[in-house]
């Protein structure tokens, strides 16, 4: 949306005013508990652009091939499908058609996707690491030592690759539901504060990167 529409304050106002029935639609599947379909329309609603080469910023995003097992990026063609793809969170989104391929969120592969970042030869790569840390409750039984595996492998991993990077801004939001909509002013003005800590240190990182 912001590669889209640099206009921040419109941007902030459709974020903080969306809903969580603006996202999701229930409709239970072979794959999938909620519909891609009003998630489709709301990214149709704010993002003008219908392709990447239309975007006003440079724009890699992620999906995960259900085929290969691959992270795979996507920077050029259909711009929608991409970001449908790249977040279609397994068992919750149905995976997206992109080329007569499969993709689910790239968050299966790569939580912070910092090495598909290095391969277009950025100066300075800034990593934004939302990942929980580990629940403190203990499994009580075989789905719940499966989820705490499936929660131990997607927090290290995440840890690794954005250790990586020039810069890593992380948050602490657990107990806080992927899902939920009471928490959008705390969730933006914990982003943006976050954020503006971290401009010295990346103003101090572009200057060493001058050519």
């Amino acid at each position: 949306m912001y590669a889209s529409n640099t206009n921040l304050a419109q941007l902030s106002k459709n974020l903080l005013n969306s809903m969580r029935e603006d996202v999701i639609g229930v409709d239970v599947g072979t794959y999938a508990i909620y519909s891609n379909r009003k998630f489709m329309e709301f990214l149709s609603a704010h993002i003008k652009a219908q392709n990447f080469s239309q975007l006003k910023i440079p724009l890699v995003v992620v999906a995960t091939s259900i085929e290969f097992g691959d992270l795979v990026s996507f920077s050029v063609g259909p711009l929608i499908p991409a970001v449908m793809a790249s977040a279609a969170v397994p068992g919750v989104f149905h995976p997206v058609e992109i080329n007569q391929d499969y993709y689910v969120d790239g968050g299966v592969v790569s939580s912070v996707p910092v090495n598909i970042a290095k391969t277009f030869n950025p100066d300075v790569i800034v990593a934004v690491n939302i990942n929980e840390t580990l629940p403190k409750t203990e499994p009580t039984n075989v789905l719940g030592l499966l989820r705490r595996a499936l929660e131990i492998s997607y927090v290290k991993h995440g840890e690794f690759e954005a250790q990586q990077a020039d810069l890593v801004i992380s948050f602490d939001f657990n107990n806080i539901g992927s899902f939920t909509d009471q928490q959008n002013d705390f969730l933006y003005d914990a982003g943006r504060n976050a954020g503006k800590k971290a401009v010295l240190q990346i103003k101090q990182l572009l200057k060493t990167r001058k050519y």
